[in-house]
């Protein structure tokens, strides 16, 4: 007799007469334990996967039972199919989906069960039921709450059921459900392994796993790519031997915070496999076990060198082009203010207080910057007003002042086809626009002034009054704070104003 694995279990097979009345087992034997270690010797001993498993249960089965065919049939997709069968001429076999020579189903296998075939009762427990020349036994294969199946023994003989048989079966069924759910979770770990190793894979930023030590513990083929190793040596690497020299500080203080639950994002110098130095950003995560330990850090990384050399390229650039515009401006202003020696100097004076009264009010760097060269250039419009009016030492005429108060439109006109990264221009054009509307060229009011041409005005009405004029001598730079005071919040900014005052009274501002 083949018994598929199980020759050794001829000794304590039943030994079933063809009468009803089974036979008491040998001493020792068909007990519970002894049942139990059959089923561990099938399943754990011998370290079978699942499957694997599943088919030689279902040759214990038949070997126990002293059965002539034993099939197991599982449920899927609401139907049972047929999945192995045991007979004691053939052994324990995978049913396959071969036709037949009848073509109704698997070859030398019982026609699938259907959902009226299992029935509730066969699904659920133990049916017993009388056949042409014997038995036929079916058992529901349940575990974890879910119906996998159902196990069917062929006799022949009558065959009452009794505690021994039923023990049999159930313990069987219940092995062979443990071994299904085990499967289903083998099966559905293995499809999540792998739909995150594609991920991983698929991702063009390396993603690595560094565990306490800064041992990299695992890493995707991006991220040996970008250090220029095999996935083999990166992962026998610890990070260290992978940084520039003067990057293990920050990697020890990047850690620190990992242990304590934060995640961030740096820039890191590391070492190529060829030794060339690239700049790469980090963006790391905490990695903690089920019960909350720290085991590492999940990182992923970016070689920005390239980015960072444009950045550079950029930066410099820029830089290039802002020399270039201040050498430009300052041209422009050392030209006009050789037409009016009276005011010399006024617009650098007036560039350096507005600056200082915007870098005071808390404007970043590059609004300061703006709003200097703006105020270098601010009367750039008088280039258009006759030499013989700027420098009249007598009272203007209405029509010479109008003049004058055109320099903000001409201005304007100069510079308003110059991109600058500032709105040089308009401030140019608003810079003697008042509050309350009664300012020119527009007439603007509050809001609609830009806040740095605002700034300007103060600093404009604080330096000419401090100064000398042609049509008057210099009034001090306590008058001219004394006009700001009177009429700040109607005429001038009371920021501006305010902080105005404070640099010439508490911090010792001076126009020399």
């Amino acid at each position: 007799m083949v018994l598929d694995g199980f020759e050794g279990l001829g000794s304590g097979r039943r030994s079933l007469g063809r009468s009803s009345a089974p036979s008491l087992p040998p001493p020792g034997r068909e007990s519970t334990a002894w049942i139990l270690a059959r089923i561990n010797e099938c399943c754990f001993e011998l370290g079978l996967d699942s499957d694997q498993n599943v088919r030689r249960l279902v040759a214990l089965c038949g070997t126990l039972m002293g059965a002539i065919d034993v099939t197991y049939d599982r449920l899927r997709d609401g139907h049972l199919r047929p999945a192995y069968r045991w007979t004691e001429a053939t052994g324990s076999q995978a049913v396959t989906d071969r036709v037949g020579p009848a073509g109704t189903g698997p070859a030398s296998a019982p026609p699938p069960a259907t959902n009226g075939d299992a029935g509730a009762g066969a699904m659920n427990g133990l049916q017993v039921l009388p056949v042409e020349g014997g038995t036929r036994v079916t058992m529901g294969v349940r575990y974890g709450g879910v119906r996998w199946g159902v196990l069917r023994v062929e006799l022949d003989r009558v065959l009452v059921v009794g505690d021994i048989d039923r023990r049999i079966l159930e313990f069987v069924a219940a092995a062979i459900g443990i071994e299904e759910q085990r499967e289903h979770s083998d099966v559905a770990r293995r499809q999540t392994e792998e739909r995150s190793r594609l991920v991983f894979e698929s991702i063009r930023d390396g993603l690595g796993i560094v565990d306490p030590a800064e041992n990299i513990v695992f890493a995707n083929q991006a991220y040996a790519d970008i250090l220029g190793y095999t996935r083999e040596e990166i992962v026998a690497k610890n990070l260290r031997e992978l940084l520039a020299p003067g990057e293990l500080d920050k990697v020890l203080a990047e850690t620190a915070k990992r242990r304590e639950g934060q995640a961030s994002v740096y820039e890191l110098a590391m070492r190529r496999k060829d030794g060339e130095i690239r700049q790469i950003r980090v963006s790391a995560v905490p990695w903690r076990d089920p019960a909350g330990t720290f085991i590492g850090t999940i990182g992923a990384i970016v070689d920005i060198t390239e980015e960072k050399r444009i950045e550079a390229e950029r930066r410099d650039a820029t830089a290039r082009l802002r020399r270039a515009v201040e050498k430009t401006i300052q041209a422009i202003t050392t030209m006009a203010e050789l037409r009016d020696p009276y005011t010399a100097g006024h617009q650098r004076r007036v560039a350096r207080l507005a600056a200082a009264i915007a870098r005071h009010l808390g404007l970043d760097d590059e609004k300061v910057q703006g709003i200097y060269l703006a105020g270098v250039i601010h009367d750039i419009g008088k280039v258009a007003v006759p030499a013989e009016i700027l420098s009249k030492p007598g009272r203007l005429e209405k029509a010479e002042f109008h003049l004058i108060q055109a320099h903000c439109t001409t201005g304007y006109d100069i510079l308003k086809e110059i991109e600058f990264p500032w709105p040089i221009a308009q401030i140019v054009l608003q810079h003697h626009e008042r509050l309350d509307g009664s300012g020119y060229p527009g007439g603007l009011r509050g809001p609609d002034i830009l806040p740095e041409a605002r700034i300007i005005a103060v600093a404009d009405v604080v330096e000419a009054m401090a100064s000398h004029r042609p049509y008057r001598p210099a009034l001090g730079v306590q008058a001219a704070l004394a006009e700001i005071r009177q009429n700040v919040g109607r005429l001038y900014d009371p920021e501006a104003a305010e902080i105005c005052a404070r640099l010439f009274e508490r911090e010792g501002f001076t126009f020399d």
